[in-house]
């Protein structure tokens, strides 16, 4: 069957109606195989929890029905009692409209299903093409070579399910957003979820045949019978993921229950977060995530005084200290954290005199999991553990959790579905806002907010992963706001906060590295939600174990340069004696980057952000740059010497408030770049001056600094 308008072709196999082609007005966008992926799959449980994969390519007969725009594709006896109907629409536009329904006699809960099964070429840069997939995990990933997650022992595909690795393509987690695209710069390939109410679901990628599978995995809540909700929107798009982004953007504006006020709206900010403070991290206790355990130059809390008054100076910004190994039961070891190491006194003692200089305090906790024993100290709570609120696997079981696991802790995790594990968050939470902090990422190892997936069927949640998990996370949210003020102190989480929950969590630790295991770090996330909410540029946690330090030595300037560009707010990590490091978890035995270019750039670049740029990088709407000729590369090495590639000058487009737009120029690196706009610009070249202006069709953009050009 072909269905065409005036944007596409859409075929599907006369046989068992896979989805065989796709193609624009410009080229395919679908890969023809020699087994084509199924329209329709399904997984089922059975009452042991053991999966039963079925696909609409096992149907022993389909037909196909139509009704003005909307075809109906009805497969009959899928397997023994089931059967699904996928129904698409077809307006006259750039996109089309899938959703389905199933109905299920099996005896079986389905776990997901999947819709549509669609196989791009493998025409990948690396591969000796031209295209390129967006991949919207952490903040956003361009993949140019499928070998390279691929390759990866930790990042690898895999199905998910409990348990899996934190770092995937689960949506509302690790993933905020629900888009991806396949895309060269002829044509693209748009792929969405116009889901509105946070249901679970996997946006991933993987090698098929010879070309790459583009997967929509929608979980269903362990239901018996099954309609989906929403629709999966797919179509034609020119441009890059600039262009798909605005797609998504455009539906989100009109559509999204769940964002906040704009950040120029929002009266339930602290003061502190519109001065954009810089974010100090280091350890009390050890000198990276593991190992020795013993206090050093940084305990008691006090002692780190007087490096965050001399950055302070250095900078003229407010610091926010944000100490870790501070737990008084344990580093890393959830749920239980207060008091803390050393005792509630000097903590207290501490905070006030942070406060005194007009500093804030920060700290980090590991989430809802649950330690029972801590390698890293004597701590040993199994006295206290029951299993009653404790994740299941598929087949009923309680295992070991592989989020923060040996060499740090033995330990669980929490399913979210418990009133007590609310009301455990909460207590601990409560504690550090009484204690003076202003801000605790409590939700470290909760990636983008959302919990590890739980098939208990005794927690009074489904015996499946779904919705239901989003709905209990905001639960335990909405318990911590009775008692915080988020004025006073606000709430976080590692990789930023997931779609549904920004308005819960409004500043995360925006962690990109892990994007670099698979491919390119690009600032989707900032595209798409900076409006609504700044976050801070992150510990950089694992950076020595992604990037070679010695053969890009000014990959530290690139990622100061990058988040700024991005409307982060800056991060510096701090090893011995106050020295600025490469990012938490770097052993201090490893030879510091330089120091002077690091200061000087993060104090240029904070300059502009909270002066003249401020409501660009804190208030604005990131658009897509234009084009600026004169800039070069600089390339990022990976420890397996793999090359990654970006501008010497990083660009970005910010509309403000006010929709002034203008135009960011950041040169992170040592020499003068003169760049050359298309048309004469109003450059501003002093951060605390706006008289100070050219009018000009280009610029040298000094060393180490920025500058803003705005449309005449």
């Amino acid at each position: 069957m072909i269905i065409q308008n005036k944007f596409y072709t859409l075929e599907l196999s006369d046989q068992n109606a896979e989805l065989v082609a796709f193609s624009g007005k410009k080229r395919k966008l679908i890969q023809q195989t020699n087994q084509p992926k199924p329209l329709l799959e399904i997984k089922l449980l059975d009452k042991a929890g053991t999966g039963i994969y079925v696909s609409s390519s096992d149907a022993k007969a389909y037909s196909v029905t139509q009704e003005g725009d909307r075809y109906t594709i009805s497969f009959e006896e899928i397997a023994p009692g089931l059967s699904a109907k996928v129904f698409l629409r077809c307006p006259e536009e750039a996109f089309c409209y899938w959703s389905c329904e199933v109905s299920n006699k099996t005896g079986n809960i389905i776990e997901w299903v999947g819709l549509p099964g669609i196989t791009v070429a493998n025409d990948l840069k690396a591969a000796g093409g031209d295209s390129c997939i967006f991949w919207p995990a952490g903040e956003g990933c361009l993949i140019d070579d499928i070998s390279v997650r691929s390759a990866s022992d930790w990042l690898h595909y895999r199905e998910l399910t409990y348990q899996s690795i934190g770092y995937s393509g689960l949506y509302p987690a690790s993933n905020p957003m629900q888009f991806m695209a396949y895309y060269n710069e002829v044509e693209g390939l748009y792929l969405a979820a116009t889901d509105t109410q946070a249901h679970l679901k996997a946006i991933e990628f993987y090698p098929y045949e010879d070309g790459i599978c583009l997967e929509m995995r929608l979980f269903a809540d362990g239901a018996t019978d099954y309609q989906l909700g929403y629709e999966i929107v797919m179509g034609v798009f020119e441009g890059d993921w600039h262009d798909a982004a605005d797609i998504y953007r455009e539906w989100m504006y009109q559509n999204s229950t769940t964002l906040p006020k704009k950040i120029c709206e929002n009266e339930n900010l602290p003061e502190w977060y519109s001065d954009s403070p810089i974010v100090a991290v280091y350890p009390i206790r050890g000198t990276k995530d593991t190992g020795d355990m013993t206090p050093n130059l940084y305990y008691p809390f006090e002692n780190v005084l007087p490096y965050i008054e001399q950055y302070n100076e250095q900078f003229q910004s407010r610091i926010m200290a944000l100490p870790m190994h501070w737990e008084g039961t344990a580093p890393w070891a959830p749920p239980y954290v207060w008091p803390p190491f050393g005792g509630e006194e000097q903590f207290l003692q501490f905070a006030e005199k942070l406060h005194a200089k007009d500093n804030l305090l920060g700290v980090y906790c590991s989430g809802i999991g649950w330690t029972v024993h801590s390698y890293l100290n004597e701590l040993d709570i199994s006295d206290k553990y029951q299993e009653k609120f404790i994740c299941k696997t598929p087949d009923g079981k309680i295992v070991q959790s592989n989020v923060i696991g040996p060499p740090i802790r033995d330990g669980y995790d929490m399913c979210p579905e418990s009133e007590e594990v609310a009301q455990i968050v909460h207590d601990e939470v409560a504690a550090l806002y009484h204690a003076g902090c202003d801000y605790t990422q409590y939700f470290d190892q909760n990636l983008g907010g959302n919990s590890c997936l739980c098939y208990a069927d005794d927690h009074g949640h489904p015996a499946a992963p779904g919705k239901w998990q989003a709905d209990a996370m905001v639960r335990i949210f909405e318990k911590i706001e009775e008692t915080v003020d988020p004025k006073k102190m606000l709430i976080g989480c590692e990789c930023a906060a997931a779609e549904p929950f920004l308005r819960h969590l409004p500043f995360n630790d925006l962690r990109y590295i892990p994007a670099f295991v698979s491919g390119k770090p690009v600032p989707a996330y900032s595209y798409l939600f900076h409006e609504y909410i700044n976050n801070f540029m992150g510990n950089q946690c694992g950076i020595h174990g992604v990037l070679d330090l010695e053969k890009c030595p000014d990959n530290t300037l690139f990622r100061i340069a990058y988040s700024f560009t991005a409307g982060d707010m800056l991060t510096i990590n701090l090893a011995k004696d106050g020295m600025l490091f490469w990012g938490w978890g770097t052993e201090w035995t490893v030879e510091p980057p330089n120091q002077e270019h690091i200061r000087t750039l993060i104090g240029n670049l904070n300059i502009w952000r909270r002066g003249f740029a401020k409501k660009y990088l804190h208030l604005g709407k990131m658009l897509k740059p234009e084009q600026v000729e004169g800039i070069g590369t600089y390339a990022l090495i990976t420890n397996e010497g793999r090359e990654i590639v970006y501008p010497d000058v990083l660009t970005a487009c910010y509309e403000a408030p006010d929709k002034k737009q203008a135009l960011l120029l950041t040169n992170y690196l040592h020499e003068e770049k003169e760049v050359v706009f298309s048309e004469q610009k109003k450059i501003y070249t002093d951060a605390t001056d706006e008289t100070k202006f050219v009018i000009a069709d280009r610029i040298t953009v000094k060393p180490l600094s920025c500058l803003i050009a705005e449309a005449l």
